[in-house]
């Protein structure tokens, strides 16, 4: 069966970049003087709109709160607004809803972290009620499959094959598959599936054969990892007790113990409380500072340690002298840029145990700073620039971008520092992590760098730098850490398709793959280097070629994901309108 029609546009992937696109497509229907026909395919093998925000326990929490985020438009967002509607918290609100945490159930406040299941039903209803506001001039056609393989005819069109045979011919294809087919790390070969989970997700299936009283071993010590613990701890009976200003865990004793391995040491910073009153303007990090540094460049290629962290230095030296002033500056600037990448001291490293001391230490101290707030923390301020001007840092990684060895070293060690110390576990996590550890429920791996070894009768975790040298038995490992995506490893048949056919090629940082090669707007390049102005990359499978691309979209504020799918149907609408 083929399907045909004069303009027709296919969106491959459904979930909140995908419905980000949909509302693009929808608006600028809406907004045709023409009212020339079309059709719009969404392709999607799940419910439109959540992705995978759905059907998941409540004990796995949404990173961001309640407020910030949406999947309507408002003017704020993209020049001339979009589809209107309310936000999660809005949304929840208008329903009565209420969300339970450790002091009771209670009404959601603009402040909660929810669960994931909570945004995964706004997002089906706001889907719903976006394919609502279509003009009747735009068809929609939803096809609940999996879209296989794009060929390009000489007609310029692209076809668009689904599972069933189906094909759908197009104008203009834009794929939006989010975190489908990543990789998932492969542990030696001699590794039993038994004693290796390459992805805890979905939770807690993927832990059900983990008994209790196993050692599990955790790579990652970050948002992952939070979720692993929680399945394995309230998600199997176990409680949370405050006790005057300090928390306590009872366990049910169906818990496994839980070891958190990283290999910086370092454990990760808790979210703080939010602003108040919304973030100041930069004065050192911005667009028009990396602009000047570019013209200064040879083909524009920025130096991340010359042109770009300077810039993020600077503005979190200035953040601090705006809360602190004379020799606390200068202190407070010194710890905010040990803390930033810096080493285990040496204390810390006689043996295992003072390690452990260290590290519950450190999750402890950085609760304090977290509680007061990014109105009360300077430091918790100052690191807050990578996240209140992340647009600045995507201008610097965006087409010319930066030299091939800065962007190994930007997607390789600065965003895992700004992933450890800013886009951490909420506050609550860590406050619960303090306690599971009192409670001999969770440690800390044996120090920086351990050695994961496999031997016949089961894993052995061993230390590299402490001085008296530790040694700790696994009984399993879980990869609780999101892979970089990849195009060659991925298990989605449609973009292995693309690769066959040399319509993709990944992005290279350093060794490793980080993504699909695209464009500015997102075309794909493909072998010959050339962009694909058919076909347009949105969302985690464009990461490498852009930055920070796996997120749902806030109120109020310049959303680059709302106009990256502006850019891609506008250019979807020349194209098909020539």
């Amino acid at each position: 069966m083929v399907t045909a029609r004069k303009a027709a546009y296919v969106v491959v992937g459904c979930g909140p970049r995908g419905l980000n696109v949909v509302e693009r497509f929808v608006w600028h229907a809406r907004h045709d003087p023409e009212q020339r026909p079309q059709t719009l395919h969404i392709v999607e093998p799940g419910r439109c709109g959540p992705g995978i925000h759905h059907e998941q326990r409540d004990y796995l929490l949404l990173n961001t709160i309640a407020d910030q985020l949406t999947t309507f438009v408002d003017a704020d967002m993209v020049p001339g607004g979009g589809v209107n509607g309310p936000s999660l918290y809005e949304w929840a609100s208008q329903r009565r809803l209420t969300t339970t945490s450790r002091a009771g159930v209670h009404p959601v406040q603009r402040t909660d972290h929810l669960p994931r299941r909570l945004l995964g039903e706004y997002l089906v209803w706001a889907a719903e009620r976006i394919l609502e506001a279509c003009p009747p001039w735009l068809a929609v056609t939803v096809h609940r499959e999996l879209a296989v393989a794009i060929r390009s005819g000489p007609d310029s069109l692209e076809r668009v094959t689904l599972r069933s045979g189906e094909v759908i011919e197009a104008n203009h294809v834009v794929i939006t598959v989010g975190h489908s087919g990543m990789p998932s790390p492969q542990p030696p070969a001699d590794v039993p599936p038994s004693a290796w989970i390459p992805t805890p997700y979905p939770l807690p299936d993927t832990l059900a054969n983990v008994k209790a009283g196993a050692v599990l071993g955790l790579l990652g010590s970050g948002l992952t990892a939070m979720d692993v613990i929680a399945a394995c701890t309230v998600g199997r009976g176990g409680t949370y007790e405050q006790s005057r200003d300090r928390l306590r865990y009872r366990p049910s004793g169906a818990e496994p113990e839980l070891v958190l391995v990283s290999r910086s040491g370092r454990p990760a910073r808790a979210r703080p409380l939010p602003y108040r009153h919304g973030s100041p303007p930069a004065q050192f990090l911005t667009e028009a500072a990396v602009r000047h540094a570019r013209a200064a460049r040879p083909e524009g290629k920025l130096d991340l340690d010359h042109d770009v962290l300077p810039l993020v230095w600077a503005e979190m030296r200035h953040r601090i002298a705006e809360r602190v002033s004379g020799e606390v500056a200068d202190e407070v600037t010194a710890q905010a840029l040990a803390g930033w990448a810096g080493a285990v001291p040496a204390s810390a490293l006689s043996d295992m145990e003072s390690f452990q001391g260290w590290a519950l230490g450190q999750v402890q101290g950085d609760l304090v700073e977290a509680r007061r707030g990014l109105d009360g923390s300077a430091l918790k301020y100052a690191y807050e620039v990578v996240r209140d001007y992340r647009e600045v840092l995507r201008q610097a990684v965006d087409t010319p971008g930066l030299s091939q060895d800065s962007r190994r070293r930007f997607f390789g060690r600065f965003a895992g520092e700004v992933n450890s110390n800013v886009i951490g576990p909420q506050l609550e996590r860590n406050e619960e992590l303090v306690a599971l550890a009192e409670a001999g429920v969770v440690k800390f791996g044996p120090g920086p760098e351990p050695k994961l070894l496999w031997q016949t009768d089961g894993w052995t975790l061993v230390s590299t730098v402490l001085v008296q040298p530790e040694a700790v038995r696994l009984d399993t490992v879980v990869a609780a850490f999101s892979p970089c995506p990849s195009v060659s490893g991925s298990r989605n048949p449609l973009v292995s398709n693309l690769q066959s056919a040399g319509r993709l090629h990944a992005t290279m940082v350093g060794d490793a793959e980080s993504g699909a090669a695209v464009d500015r707007l997102g075309h794909p390049l493909g072998d010959t280097g050339r962009p694909q102005t058919t076909l347009t990359i949105l969302g985690p499978l464009a990461e490498g070629s852009s930055y920070y691309n796996h997120y749902v979209t806030s109120p109020g504020r310049p959303s680059r994901a709302t106009l990256d799918a502006d850019r891609a149907v506008r250019s979807a609408l020349r194209g098909a309108n020539r």
